[in-house]
């Protein structure tokens, strides 16, 4: 999706509804993560995204979290 606000400005406006910042160049739906590992992003499209290594593990639980939260896998 193509936007002109900043992706500070859009966490703020999604972070509520289930997106996450995962890297200063993404900004993900939780929903449509299937698996973190080697410090990558697995989304249901067959798209793999770089996180940041430093919060990779707080990025992790956070995506484990809202998942279970949601009842997802």
């Amino acid at each position: 999706v193509s936007s002109y606000m900043r992706l500070t400005d859009l966490e703020a406006e999604l972070s509520d509804k289930g997106f996450l910042r995962i890297h200063k160049s993404y900004l993900v739906n939780m929903r449509e993560v299937q698996e973190m590992r080697h410090y990558n992003a697995y989304m249901s499209n067959g798209m793999v995204l770089s996180t940041t290594r430093n919060d990779f593990q707080s990025l992790k639980e956070q995506v484990m979290l809202f998942h279970d939260k949601i009842g997802a896998k």
